[in-house]
């Protein structure tokens, strides 16, 4: 995920979205100096499926009560 939160992804066949699986990397601009390249994984996609990328700013910044949008909540954001 080249040091950016996990995506989000939300099958039109399932009721609800989930998180990918995937592994924290190094960030792009730095792939260059990792000795081994990251691993490569397909997803297969069908008509109606979501993907949701978004940056850290989203799960990082409290909300006015100082609470972080992570987690369930995250999936509940985008699911509704």
């Amino acid at each position: 995920s080249a040091a950016h939160p996990a995506a989000i992804i939300w099958r039109r066949a399932e009721p609800d979205p989930v998180f990918l699986d995937s592994q924290n990397g190094i960030p792009l601009g730095l792939a260059g100096l990792d000795p081994e390249p990251p691993p490569e994984h397909e997803i297969d996609f069908r008509e109606g499926d979501r993907l949701f990328l978004y940056t850290d700013g989203w799960t990082e910044s409290p909300s006015r009560d100082g609470l972080l949008l992570e987690g369930p909540a995250l999936l509940d954001l985008f699911a509704n």
